[in-house]
């Protein structure tokens, strides 16, 4: 039989990143577990399945961390992992790969330590979208690919009476536009009730955006923003530790997904319902999809035939 070389990660970078190392046999987990569904739903996972396939993943690599390298955010790495994975093989199965996601579920953990010396750890897990399908739409604030988890309730966050939410939904214009739209940010407001608290933030695809397939666009950008709105307003790395006090506010946005086939070929039915379920702002219709819906949320077909036949502005 054949022997298929995969997962050859000879090049990564040495150890190196704080808190991101992987693990090798979380890698050919995670690859084997991509490697699958494009093939096929009946092949079966057994080891006729697994035994053609090799992998190498160097030691001490960001993808296979050695003591005493940290590896507390090593999730990012390999929901990163799956993306690239699935990247490989779009041109292969281009009908059976999704888009890109939200690249892993953020993470805030506060942490609290009171007077009297008790310690208390909030951890809000923010699960964002999925990237848009070969053909169906992303989905929205579910755990993403490889994983499986879900958002924390707010009465959870809020029952010790440490912080409060002030907001949580989905964010207008972020899943990345296609004949099949990516999966929309998430975002959570939180206000800081206690004294003093320490925040440790994981998030990921600030700089290198969900990819977009056959056309589609990219998602959008995840954020953190401390006391959004105000004066003090300013924008936070993805990956950060830091103390905040009383007042203090916090916004956490998840990234959008990518978007999957041109957009200018989507349904224009299906741009108008996003427009009235609020995922796609009017001019958002326009600019991506080439669809002009009217004041009273309608769509006016002659400016959409010409608005199409114009192409992007």
């Amino acid at each position: 039989m054949r022997r298929l070389r995969t997962g050859d990660r000879t090049g990564q970078p040495l150890s190196g990143a704080p808190r991101l190392h992987s693990r090798g046999h979380e890698r050919r987990a995670g690859e084997l577990r991509r490697l699958r569904p494009p093939g096929g739903s009946d092949i079966p996972a057994n080891s006729g399945f697994y035994r053609p396939l090799t992998f190498t993943i160097p030691e001490a690599s960001i993808l296979n961390g050695r003591r005493p390298s940290a590896r507390g955010a090593r999730g990012l790495v390999a929901y990163r992992n799956l993306d690239t994975v699935l990247g490989a093989l779009a041109p292969v199965f281009p009908d059976r790969v999704p888009a890109a996601g939200d690249g892993g579920p953020d993470s805030v953990a506060i942490g609290i330590t009171g007077e009297d010396g008790t310690t208390n750890v909030l951890w809000d897990i923010l699960c964002g979208a999925w990237g848009a399908r070969p053909d169906r739409d992303g989905v929205d604030g579910v755990s993403p690919l490889g994983a499986n988890l879900a958002n924390v309730p707010v009465e959870e966050l809020e029952q010790s009476g440490h912080v409060r939410v002030d907001g949580y939904g989905y964010l207008p214009d972020t899943g990345g536009p296609g004949r099949w739209r990516g999966g929309l940010s998430t975002f959570r407001d939180m206000t800081v009730l206690a004294p003093t608290v320490s925040v440790q933030i994981r998030s990921d695809r600030r700089t290198h955006l969900p990819y977009g397939l056959r056309g589609g666009a990219r998602g959008t950008a995840s954020s953190n923003i401390l006391d959004p709105g105000t004066p003090q307003e300013r924008e936070l790395p993805a990956k950060v530790v830091r103390n905040l006090v009383s007042g203090d506010r916090h916004r956490n946005i998840t990234a959008g997904g990518g978007g999957h086939g041109d957009p200018f070929a989507r349904d224009p039915d299906r741009v108008l319902q996003d427009v009235l379920d609020g995922k796609v702002s009017a001019s958002g219709a326009s600019r991506d999809y080439g669809v002009v819906v009217t004041p009273d949320g309608a769509i006016d077909t002659a400016a959409t035939r010409r608005r199409r036949a114009a192409g992007r502005r």
